[in-house]
């Protein structure tokens, strides 16, 4: 995890170090590694069906079967799919996660979907690199936090 803002740099370093895979973690982080191999990034959907509903199931949400909008899926946390708890943005593989042009600044999509829904957390991806952000920040725009293998 590399911190941008969003949390204490103790807390983050804190978490790193009390962090342990049971075998079962491992197991599906096996599988992962897997499924990561065999992906199909032509499009947002097939990442989405060959990676990320995986990947997202392991993480213990229940993410829908498809988007009703491009790249934003609403994530929830019983089979019910009555209240999402966040909502993953994902953008296109390999694109500028960074890119801050009109039009192209992911953070801003992210937030703005989070607001619509009255959400506080949301993920952004492009399914190599994971960021996770809050509405609750003072600079919700620049902070998160980043997954890193």
């Amino acid at each position: 995890m590399k911190n941008n803002g969003l949390f204490s740099t103790l807390f983050i370093e804190s978490l790193k170090q009390e962090i342990q895979l049971d075998d079962a973690a491992k197991s599906r982080m096996a599988t992962l590694a897997q499924t990561w191999q065999s992906r199909n990034t032509e499009s947002l959907s097939s990442l989405w069906d060959t990676f990320l509903k995986q990947a997202l199931g392991y993480l213990e949400f229940v993410p829908p079967a498809k988007s009703d909008i491009p790249g934003v899926y609403p994530l929830y946390e019983d089979w019910g799919f009555s209240d999402s708890i966040a909502v993953l943005y994902l953008i296109e593989p390999g694109a500028d996660i960074d890119d801050t042009s009109v039009g192209r600044f992911f953070p801003a999509k992210l937030i703005a979907q989070l607001r619509k829904r009255k959400l506080n957390w949301g993920i952004l991806t492009d399914g190599s690199h994971w960021r996770l952000y809050s509405t609750k920040s003072s600079r919700p725009f620049e902070d998160y936090v980043r997954v890193t293998k």
